[in-house]
């Protein structure tokens, strides 16, 4: 059993979805980094504890669709990050 990712995962150019909700990531941060350089990544799975944990991941991967089985809206993201900063 793995606690950390590699820095660079870029060579996983034809991964779209990954399941890591098993793992206990020793830095999250870190793993969030990981997985931004994954480009075609579209799905993730990942154990979430704070509200800060999802913010971090929607900054660092844009081009996520789905977060835990769950359709992101960035709509409704960039509509609360408006609101937030008036």
């Amino acid at each position: 059993m793995f606690t950390q990712l590699p820095y660079d995962l870029s060579q996983w150019h034809s991964v779209i979805n990954i399941n890591l909700s098993n793992i206990q990531l020793d830095d999250f941060e870190m793993a969030v980094g990981s997985l931004a350089t994954m480009p075609e990544l579209k799905s993730l799975y990942i154990n979430l504890h704070e509200e800060a944990q999802v913010d971090l991941i929607m900054r660092e991967l844009p081009y996520l669709e789905f977060l835990n089985g769950l359709p992101v809206d960035r709509e409704i993201l960039d509509l609360d990050e408006l609101e937030n900063n008036n």
